[in-house]
């Protein structure tokens, strides 16, 4: 029974902790329609996104959305010049963007189960928030 209880603590305190990360934080994705990789991983997003309540802004290469993420924007070269820096382009690839110093941090390039990705969002979260209360 304690174990049980210690998954659940764990899960609010996990989940109130996203929540505030994404009052000034969202996601950022970089997609293709067409790209299996990406179709492979949209439903992973999409459940993250919602289960946090992370704003998602999806941009498309391709100019067409996939069936669980079906509202995206057309990407464009200043989006692609922030995010990769002249560096190959490979995708599905996410970030998280900070919505008022406008800065990316990469999250993934290719696809991840939703358990990788909510490890691998609760250990960038923490770095996140460290590395900008230090650049006040």
């Amino acid at each position: 029974m304690k174990k049980w209880l210690s998954y659940i603590l764990i899960f609010f305190v996990s989940n109130s902790y996203s929540e505030a990360f994404f009052k000034t934080h969202g996601l950022l994705l970089f997609f293709s329609s067409k790209c299996p990789h990406c179709q492979a991983f949209a439903p992973n997003i999409r459940d993250y996104a919602a289960n946090h309540h992370a704003p998602l802004l999806a941009l498309s290469f391709d100019n067409q959305g996939l069936p669980e993420i079906p509202d995206f924007i057309p990407v464009t070269p200043d989006w692609v010049m922030a995010a990769f820096q002249n560096k190959s382009i490979v995708y599905p690839a996410l970030f998280i963007v900070n919505k008022y110093k406008h800065t990316l941090y990469q999250v993934s390039e290719g696809n991840m189960s939703l358990p990788e990705l909510d490890a691998r969002m609760r250990l960038l979260m923490a770095k996140v928030n460290h590395y900008e209360r230090g650049m006040k």
